[in-house]
């Protein structure tokens, strides 16, 4: 038994560390060129959408599936918000930026955007979305290095499986939202160069 907790723990700490709004906001935050801007990257791409989830969900009866599972009807209105969040910093604030942190930036427009799209009708894994765009970010940023490259792919590799192990999604669901992750960061970053 001890074991078997042990792998639950690793897995819910992996969803945890890779959460697809603490990742655009480590991003974002190391690259920053306008000091200020720092706080508002953690309150835009973090702290608010994140608050506003738990409230959420706090505040609705989820039909009880599994702790770590939210069906997909219950995205929709912390999607919502957090793309609202995305853009009012691209437009607020991202101007006098690098350009990475705008690249970063319209990619988490465009992701959330496709997410919220793609949740009327299914459910994409977001942690994979936001795998995804961080995998081709660190490629794009350390221009192609092998070791990167091996870095995340074996990342990617463990946020599948623990959002499987997790049972919060299946293998389609982790993959689309993977590939729809490297093609949104791409396409910014090509949109911005």
């Amino acid at each position: 038994m001890t074991i078997l907790r042990g792998i639950n723990l690793y897995a819910k700490t992996i969803s945890i560390l890779f959460y697809p709004s603490l990742l655009q906001a480590l991003m974002a935050s190391v690259l920053v060129n306008q000091p200020v801007n720092f706080w508002w990257i953690w309150i835009f791409f973090l702290i608010l959408p994140v608050l506003f989830s738990w409230l959420y969900l706090k505040s609705i009866k989820m039909p009880k599936i599994h702790k770590w599972v939210i069906p997909k009807e219950f995205r929709i209105l912390p999607l919502t918000f957090a793309l609202m969040g995305n853009v009012l910093f691209y437009i607020l604030f991202c101007e006098k930026e690098a350009f990475f942190v705008k690249a970063i930036t319209l990619s988490s427009v465009l992701l959330t955007a496709f997410a919220l799209l793609i949740t009327y009708f299914w459910k994409i894994s977001l942690h994979m979305i936001g795998m995804g765009a961080f995998s081709i970010f660190l490629v794009f940023f350390f221009q192609f290095n092998f070791w990167v490259i091996l870095l995340v792919l074996v990342l990617s590799q463990q946020v599948a499986w623990a959002r499987i192990y997790l049972k919060s999604h299946d293998i389609w669901q982790i993959l689309a939202g993977y590939f729809l992750g490297l093609t949104c960061f791409a396409l910014a970053y090509y949109l911005l160069h």
